[in-house]
């Protein structure tokens, strides 16, 4: 089934003829009202009891639309026999009108109209019948309220009010009877829209609709919201009570339960329910219909958002994004506002900004309104925000407010106030988002963190945007003339970008051995391969070897050269440390940041961050220039970004060259090489970083290098995509193509030479190998050796376990022996 929705009705009810009922969004809700409509139809004797027909749902959920097309296609095309009144609106009932009022002055502003001969009606009724009417609005003044008892005569009249509501009720139903006698049908249909919308009136509504309205003469079609109409009942009978008891809500369900049966609600469709279905968007240009056509409701709304501002926002196929509106009303503004944004064009980029500025003020102004008060004011907190190195540690400053991290200590150290604003990176803040988005059942919880993630998307978009705007003068920044206001800091942070501010360090901030799984070490504790100190000392001794000696025509220094880049790329920070058992981690209350800082001829204890490449690639002339210092000592000299630059077989321009991008929509190779770099959405970079937890329980080499290689594979071959850039064009995969190029190094690269940096392979000897040096083993050596040697990794299994990994009828293979070993110790 294909929806359609018409540019320019969303602010308005939408009546459907009975032929849109196929394709209609409320198709369902037909099925039900025309059940329940039918046996109130056929039993009059029931409608004594409940003769209401409730469209139920939320404000802007189409609960209006849908009864008023009801009425369209049942009560005045097909039934003849119903006479429908029009519309009643609760907001205009006060003190001094009631509802039965407005009811009884409809019926007979119809028996006033002069065209009622036209109409055949029955005039010999209409004598008896003004009667009737002047004698239901008699009995109706005796509704008076308590406090006006004192205005009565006597006695006798204050009996007669007391038995006033027995008689109206009997007035009124034979007045229902003899007006349908004159207008020749034998039901009135009584239309309410919105009965809750009074709250201070929605109880006596309620009660007046239950005692005077309901008979066998009528049918009473209401929309409502049902848990609102709850609460107004609850409070007044809180106000009865002088009091809160904890049984009114329980009488206020019970109440409007037997008022509004369960088996007489229709439910509005919920957003799960149509965000799948197809959708046509129909609009006007120059008096010609034309149409947009969406896969689903929900592809219409984030494919919208993306085209029209570049914002990224992401479905999944379980459920519909957070951006898309839960509410009928609210999902057709939006799509309008959408529309009429110009699409994305680059040679018109003032558009293309007032475009975005219109979609933040929605998200920012009107999307927070769903939010709680609390979780509110932090989200326009964040959102009120501007500077960029300091965004970070601001947002988890305004989440500190939160109890579920005020009383943690996880994340105690991280939201101390001392901590430097550049030491807080976006990785950290990613962290605190994932602990919270795990309490899924808290609702305001998972929007608030979401609008995060998306304000995140949103500042990550634009830095991008103003980087690649005039890529030569942004993605390295000069800061020769500098104007204003002087900070301690300046001469570190004069060539960061915007992204990098944004970042401050890096995406991902994992635990050690969250990535890949330690190397087993003989006499040792286990040491990590996705983050660890490597010999500093030997890379920077290789950098000036090939400094001092520069042969780029030779294969062998060619080699040399692009091993050190990689290097370069995956080296996060310096430590200042005395020995290597000391803490490594970027520390947070450094005034300078460590990752910002130059390699000098005493740095020899760096972090080597698998990684590290997406933050450093950010701004890679700044990455390299940290080892200038060693490639070029002497003043004047080309920096090893630009050597590197002019050597046509470097990893820096392999990089650049293979960035999986169609060049010719970029303006040069560095534009394209970034657009395949840069995480620049929150949920991509959310995604991905479960895909690194998921694959860390994978099968890795147990060489270092492969293993690497195979790390760098798996993120490759994710399979993720993005939308395209233009709606006829096919979806892009997210490749993140500068991974073949160290692919291809790694690969190719003398796994001793890569050690050799990497760790001192000849001091470190894997005790899994070392335990099994003969080509096979018995399975009785094998445990005992287990048992003894990896009492560890023998007692994450049952002995039982381990006799079925290693029969008893065979010798086995040290190749097999050492794979399983792995594999379990891993996990």
């Amino acid at each position: 089934m294909k929806l359609t929705f018409i540019d320019g009705e969303e602010n308005y009810q939408v009546i459907e003829n009975i032929e849109a009922r196929e394709n209609s969004i409320f198709k369902d809700q037909y099925v039900v009202a025309d059940k329940v409509f039918n046996d109130l139809m056929k039993k009059d004797n029931s409608r004594k009891y409940c003769n209401v027909l409730a469209f139920c749902g939320d404000r802007g959920s189409g609960k209006t639309s849908c009864m008023m097309s009801f009425i369209k296609q049942r009560v005045d095309v097909d039934n003849s026999n119903c006479f429908s009144l029009p519309v009643i609106d609760p907001s205009f009932f006060d003190e001094n009108h009631n509802i039965v009022e407005l009811v009884i002055g409809q019926m007979y502003a119809e028996v006033q109209d002069q065209k009622g001969a036209n109409n055949n009606y029955n005039s010999d009724v209409r004598d008896d019948l003004i009667i009737l009417f002047n004698s239901v609005m008699i009995y109706l003044k005796y509704l008076a309220k308590p406090d006006q008892k004192e205005n009565y005569y006597d006695g006798l009249q204050e009996l007669e009010a007391l038995s006033v509501g027995l008689k109206l009720q009997q007035e009124i139903q034979q007045l229902f009877g003899k007006f349908l006698e004159y207008v020749n049908k034998e039901t009135i249909v009584i239309t309410i829209d919105d009965l809750d919308l009074n709250i201070n009136g929605a109880y006596i509504m309620a009660e007046h609709v239950r005692k005077y309205l309901t008979n066998e003469k009528s049918i009473i079609l209401l929309s409502v919201k049902i848990e609102q109409l709850i609460d107004a009942v609850d409070i007044t009978i809180q106000r009865e009570q002088n009091g809160k008891s904890l049984e009114s809500y329980e009488m206020a369900v019970k109440y409007v339960t037997k008022l509004i049966p369960v088996s007489s609600r229709v439910n509005m469709p919920g957003l799960e329910e149509y965000c799948n279905k197809e959708l046509s968007y129909m609009f006007k240009n120059d008096d010609q219909k034309l149409n947009e056509d969406y896969h689903s409701v929900k592809e219409a709304v984030t494919h919208s958002i993306f085209w029209k501002t570049g914002y990224l926002f992401y479905n999944s196929k379980g459920r519909s994004s957070l951006i898309v509106p839960s509410t009928l009303r609210s999902l057709r503004q939006l799509l309008h506002m959408l529309h009429g944004m110009s699409l994305r064009d680059k040679t018109k980029p003032e558009e293309h900004k007032q475009n975005q500025r219109q979609f933040k003020r929605y998200f920012f102004n009107t999307w927070v309104q769903q939010l709680d008060i609390k979780e509110r004011r932090i989200a326009q907190s964040i959102a009120n925000l501007s500077s960029d190195t300091s965004f970070n540690k601001s947002v988890l400053a305004n989440l500190s407010t939160l109890s579920i991290l005020c009383e943690n200590d996880k994340f105690r150290s991280l939201l101390d106030p001392a901590n430097y604003s550049h030491n807080v990176s976006l990785g950290d803040v990613m962290n605190v988002l994932e602990y919270l988005s795990q309490n899924e059942n808290d609702k305001q919880l998972q929007m608030l963190v979401f609008f995060i993630r998306s304000v995140y998307s949103i500042k990550l978009y634009e830095s991008y945007d103003y980087v690649t705007e005039d890529i030569n003068k942004n993605l390295y920044p000069e800061n020769e003339n500098a104007v204003g206001e002087i900070y301690s800091s300046d001469a570190i942070f004069e060539h960061t970008n915007n992204i990098q501010r944004v970042v401050n360090g890096q995406y991902f901030n994992f635990a050690l051995n969250s990535v890949l799984p330690p190397q087993l070490v003989k006499g040792a504790e286990p040491q990590s391969r996705d983050k660890r100190l490597i010999n500093g000392d030997e890379l920077i001794k290789s950098i000036k070897e090939l400094g001092a000696n520069r042969k780029p025509e030779e294969e062998a220094y060619q080699s040399k050269f692009r091993l050190v880049e990689f290097f370069m790329l995956t080296v996060s920070h310096l430590v200042n440390i005395k020995k290597r058992t000391d803490n490594w981690d970027a520390k947070t209350n450094s005034a300078i940041p460590s990752y910002m800082m130059p390699f000098n001829s005493g740095a020899k204890n760096m972090v080597f961050d698998i990684l590290a490449p997406f933050y450093n690639l950010l701004n890679i002339r700044a990455t390299y220039s940290r080892f200038d210092s060693h490639f070029c000592p002497k003043a004047g000299d080309i920096t090893i970004y630009d050597f590197a630059s002019q050597q046509e077989w470097s990893l820096l321009n392999s990089i650049q060259q293979k960035n999986g991008r169609n060049n010719d929509d970029y303006d040069d190779k560095k534009h394209a090489s970034l657009s395949d770099i840069v995480i620049r959405n929150a949920e991509i970079l959310s995604a991905l970083m479960e895909l690194i937890r998921i694959n860390r329980y994978k099968s890795y080499s147990s060489q270092n290098v492969k293993c690497i290689e195979e790390f760098y594979d798996s993120i490759r071959n994710s399979g993720m995509r993005t939308y395209p850039r233009y709606s006829k064009d096919h979806p892009y995969q997210i490749n993140f193509s500068f991974l073949s190029v160290f692919h291809n190094l790694l690969r190719e690269c003398d796994p001793n030479d890569f050690d050799n940096i990497y760790g001192r392979q000849s001091t470190v000897e894997n005790i899994v190998e070392s335990l099994f040096t003969s080509s096979s083993y018995a399975q009785s050596t094998i445990l005992d050796k287990l048992c003894k040697k990896l009492k560890e990794v023998y007692q994450k299994r049952p002995r039982k376990e381990w006799i079925q990994l290693f029969p008893d009828e065979k010798k086995h293979r040290r190749e097999d022996i050492i794979d399983v070993i792995n594999q379990i110790q891993r996990n």
